[in-house]
């Protein structure tokens, strides 16, 4: 069955997760994970990308890098944050390129444009 895997560039951890948290309100401009800034306000996930990823009938696994990497070590050299599909194989389909200056429906569109509704 068909996953989908997002990655996030920042650590897990409760300390790590309240470094982020401080660093995107102080510093939003120098903070390293655009999928985190796209999909999550201050207080938690935005409503429209909850919304957006329940349409989704497809399975969907959220990572930090740490988790990444330690699960998917032939990985390691993507440049975070990205999207994956996992079939077969893991397959990049949206890079950290694509995540740079995009908002949030630019970014439902981009996994619409991937096929990913059409994997339900």
């Amino acid at each position: 069955m068909p996953k989908l895997i997002f990655v996030y560039n920042a650590d897990s951890g409760v300390m790590n997760g309240m470094f982020d948290f401080f660093h995107k309100i102080m510093n939003p401009k120098s903070y390293s994970c655009d999928l985190c800034l796209i999909t999550h306000s201050r207080t938690g996930m935005r409503k429209a990308w909850k919304n957006a990823l329940k349409s989704l009938k497809i399975e969907k696994d959220y990572l930090h890098k740490d988790e990444f990497k330690q699960r998917y070590p032939n990985y390691t050299s993507v440049k975070l944050p990205a999207i994956f599909l996992a079939e077969n194989e893991l397959t990049q389909i949206i890079t950290s390129k694509d995540l740079e200056n995009t908002d949030l429906r630019q970014l439902i569109r981009l996994l619409q444009e991937k096929g990913v509704s059409s994997r339900i």
